[in-house]
Protein backbone atom coordinates (compact mmCIF):
# COMPACT_ATOMS: atom_id res chain seq x y z
CA UNK A 1 0.00 0.00 0.00
CA UNK A 2 1.36 3.49 -0.76
CA UNK A 3 1.88 6.17 1.38
CA UNK A 4 -0.91 7.97 -0.08
CA UNK A 5 -3.21 5.29 0.31
CA UNK A 6 -2.15 4.14 3.87
CA UNK A 7 -3.10 8.36 4.55
CA UNK A 8 -6.48 8.22 3.32
CA UNK A 9 -7.53 5.10 5.58
CA UNK A 10 -6.27 6.62 8.75
CA UNK A 11 -8.24 10.25 8.02
CA UNK A 12 -11.28 8.34 6.94
CA UNK A 13 -11.98 6.84 10.03
CA UNK A 14 -14.66 7.23 12.38
CA UNK A 15 -13.48 8.60 15.95
CA UNK A 16 -14.09 5.16 17.58
CA UNK A 17 -12.14 3.51 14.94
CA UNK A 18 -9.32 5.68 15.16
CA UNK A 19 -9.26 5.62 18.95
CA UNK A 20 -9.89 1.17 18.40
CA UNK A 21 -6.25 1.92 16.44
CA UNK A 22 -4.19 3.68 18.89
CA UNK A 23 -5.65 1.07 21.13
CA UNK A 24 -4.22 -1.39 19.29
CA UNK A 25 -1.00 0.07 18.21
CA UNK A 26 -0.52 0.62 22.59
CA UNK A 27 -1.33 -2.96 23.07
CA UNK A 28 1.17 -3.70 20.25
CA UNK A 29 4.19 -1.13 21.07
CA UNK A 30 3.81 -0.25 24.67
CA UNK A 31 6.85 1.98 23.76
CA UNK A 32 4.99 4.45 22.26
CA UNK A 33 2.92 4.54 25.09
CA UNK A 34 4.29 7.79 26.54
CA UNK A 35 4.89 10.02 23.19
CA UNK A 36 0.82 9.12 22.92
CA UNK A 37 0.36 10.62 26.21
CA UNK A 38 2.42 13.52 25.70
CA UNK A 39 0.47 13.99 22.30
CA UNK A 40 -3.12 13.73 24.42
CA UNK A 41 -1.80 16.14 27.35
CA UNK A 42 -0.91 19.20 24.18
CA UNK A 43 -4.13 18.38 22.79
CA UNK A 44 -5.89 18.76 26.57
CA UNK A 45 -3.55 21.45 27.52
CA UNK A 46 -4.43 23.55 24.59
CA UNK A 47 -7.62 25.96 25.73
CA UNK A 48 -8.28 29.95 25.16
CA UNK A 49 -11.18 31.11 27.03
CA UNK A 50 -11.52 33.39 23.80
CA UNK A 51 -11.35 31.13 21.37
CA UNK A 52 -13.83 29.14 23.30
CA UNK A 53 -16.30 32.02 23.59
CA UNK A 54 -15.70 32.75 19.78
CA UNK A 55 -16.66 28.81 18.77
CA UNK A 56 -19.87 29.04 21.50
CA UNK A 57 -21.17 32.18 20.08
CA UNK A 58 -20.31 30.75 16.18
CA UNK A 59 -21.94 27.50 17.01
CA UNK A 60 -25.22 28.96 18.45
CA UNK A 61 -25.33 32.04 16.27
CA UNK A 62 -24.93 30.49 13.14
CA UNK A 63 -28.01 27.94 14.24
CA UNK A 64 -31.15 28.61 12.20
CA UNK A 65 -35.39 27.94 12.57
CA UNK A 66 -34.66 24.47 11.55
CA UNK A 67 -32.05 23.79 13.67
CA UNK A 68 -33.93 25.38 16.68
CA UNK A 69 -36.97 22.91 16.32
CA UNK A 70 -36.04 20.06 14.51
CA UNK A 71 -37.75 16.81 16.10
CA UNK A 72 -40.92 19.23 16.91
CA UNK A 73 -43.89 17.88 16.08
CA UNK A 74 -45.74 14.46 15.64
CA UNK A 75 -43.27 11.20 15.85
CA UNK A 76 -43.59 7.62 16.32
CA UNK A 77 -42.28 8.41 19.79
CA UNK A 78 -45.37 10.55 20.42
CA UNK A 79 -45.57 14.24 20.24
CA UNK A 80 -42.47 16.82 20.90
CA UNK A 81 -43.65 20.43 21.26
CA UNK A 82 -41.94 22.87 19.52
CA UNK A 83 -40.34 24.59 22.75
CA UNK A 84 -39.10 20.80 23.75
CA UNK A 85 -37.61 20.48 20.90
CA UNK A 86 -35.89 24.18 20.82
CA UNK A 87 -34.23 23.34 24.39
CA UNK A 88 -33.21 19.94 23.73
CA UNK A 89 -31.52 21.41 20.57
CA UNK A 90 -29.52 23.70 22.22
CA UNK A 91 -28.69 21.22 25.14
CA UNK A 92 -27.54 19.00 22.45
CA UNK A 93 -25.13 21.52 20.35
CA UNK A 94 -24.10 22.68 24.09
CA UNK A 95 -22.89 18.97 25.54
CA UNK A 96 -19.21 18.82 23.71
CA UNK A 97 -18.68 22.01 25.09
CA UNK A 98 -19.60 21.09 28.80
CA UNK A 99 -17.78 17.21 28.22
CA UNK A 100 -14.38 19.47 27.95
CA UNK A 101 -15.08 20.60 30.98
CA UNK A 102 -15.45 17.15 32.47
CA UNK A 103 -12.57 15.69 30.43
CA UNK A 104 -9.99 18.48 31.78
CA UNK A 105 -10.75 17.70 35.29
CA UNK A 106 -11.08 14.15 35.11
CA UNK A 107 -7.14 14.46 34.17
CA UNK A 108 -6.35 17.20 36.87
CA UNK A 109 -5.86 19.75 34.13
CA UNK A 110 -8.38 22.57 36.43
CA UNK A 111 -6.81 25.46 35.04
CA UNK A 112 -7.73 24.31 31.66
CA UNK A 113 -11.40 23.38 32.81
CA UNK A 114 -11.36 27.01 34.64
CA UNK A 115 -10.55 28.27 30.93
CA UNK A 116 -12.78 26.36 29.43
CA UNK A 117 -15.39 26.78 31.80
CA UNK A 118 -14.69 30.79 31.23
CA UNK A 119 -14.99 30.28 27.33
CA UNK A 120 -18.38 28.88 27.73
CA UNK A 121 -19.70 31.34 29.94
CA UNK A 122 -18.12 34.17 28.11
CA UNK A 123 -19.25 32.52 24.79
CA UNK A 124 -23.08 32.86 26.21
CA UNK A 125 -22.50 36.17 27.94
CA UNK A 126 -21.25 37.61 24.38
CA UNK A 127 -24.92 35.95 22.92
CA UNK A 128 -27.33 37.42 25.42
CA UNK A 129 -25.74 40.50 24.81
CA UNK A 130 -24.88 41.45 21.69
CA UNK A 131 -26.59 38.66 19.37
CA UNK A 132 -29.64 38.99 17.04
CA UNK A 133 -29.32 34.85 16.63
CA UNK A 134 -32.38 32.97 16.07
CA UNK A 135 -31.24 30.76 19.55
CA UNK A 136 -31.26 34.09 21.76
CA UNK A 137 -34.56 35.30 20.26
CA UNK A 138 -36.41 31.99 20.28
CA UNK A 139 -34.71 31.28 24.37
CA UNK A 140 -33.71 34.21 25.64
CA UNK A 141 -33.10 32.75 29.00
CA UNK A 142 -30.84 29.93 27.23
CA UNK A 143 -27.73 31.54 27.45
CA UNK A 144 -27.45 32.42 30.99
CA UNK A 145 -28.77 28.65 32.04
CA UNK A 146 -26.74 27.30 29.17
CA UNK A 147 -23.67 29.48 31.71
CA UNK A 148 -25.37 28.55 35.09
CA UNK A 149 -25.10 24.99 33.55
CA UNK A 150 -20.95 25.45 32.74
CA UNK A 151 -20.55 26.73 35.96
CA UNK A 152 -22.12 23.67 37.86
CA UNK A 153 -20.52 21.15 35.75
CA UNK A 154 -17.28 22.73 36.77
CA UNK A 155 -18.05 22.86 40.54
CA UNK A 156 -19.28 19.85 40.73
CA UNK A 157 -17.26 17.47 38.44
CA UNK A 158 -14.95 15.39 40.55
CA UNK A 159 -11.29 15.85 40.70
CA UNK A 160 -9.27 12.73 40.19
CA UNK A 161 -7.99 11.23 43.52
CA UNK A 162 -4.73 9.37 43.54
CA UNK A 163 -4.95 5.57 44.89
CA UNK A 164 -5.13 5.29 48.66
CA UNK A 165 -5.52 8.54 49.37
CA UNK A 166 -8.58 10.21 51.45
CA UNK A 167 -10.89 12.44 50.06
CA UNK A 168 -10.29 16.25 49.82
CA UNK A 169 -12.32 18.44 51.62
CA UNK A 170 -15.25 20.22 49.35
CA UNK A 171 -13.94 23.60 48.69
CA UNK A 172 -16.40 25.03 46.03
CA UNK A 173 -14.32 26.05 42.72
CA UNK A 174 -14.82 30.15 42.44
CA UNK A 175 -14.92 31.59 39.01
CA UNK A 176 -12.25 34.97 39.35
CA UNK A 177 -13.67 38.06 40.27
CA UNK A 178 -11.42 39.58 37.51
CA UNK A 179 -12.96 37.60 35.15
CA UNK A 180 -16.43 38.36 36.38
CA UNK A 181 -16.11 42.30 36.32
CA UNK A 182 -14.20 42.31 33.39
CA UNK A 183 -15.91 39.61 31.11
CA UNK A 184 -19.02 39.44 31.88
CA UNK A 185 -20.32 42.05 34.19
CA UNK A 186 -24.02 42.05 34.07
CA UNK A 187 -23.98 38.75 35.17
CA UNK A 188 -21.15 38.83 37.73
CA UNK A 189 -22.96 38.85 41.00
CA UNK A 190 -25.35 36.01 40.29
CA UNK A 191 -22.36 33.77 38.85
CA UNK A 192 -20.43 35.24 42.22
CA UNK A 193 -23.56 33.52 43.93
CA UNK A 194 -23.29 30.39 42.97
CA UNK A 195 -19.20 29.54 44.55
CA UNK A 196 -20.66 31.00 48.22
Amino acid sequence: MTRAATKRFLTNLLPEETAEVLKQLLANRPDLESDAVAIAESLLLDVDCVDVANQVAADFGDMDIGDLYAGAGKSLQGYTDETEALWQNLEVKMRPFLEDIRRRVAVGLEDCALEQCKGVVLGCYRLAQESSSEAVSHAPDWPSEAADEAVRVWQTTQRPRRRGSAPKGSTRRALPDDFLCDAVPDWRDWLAAKST
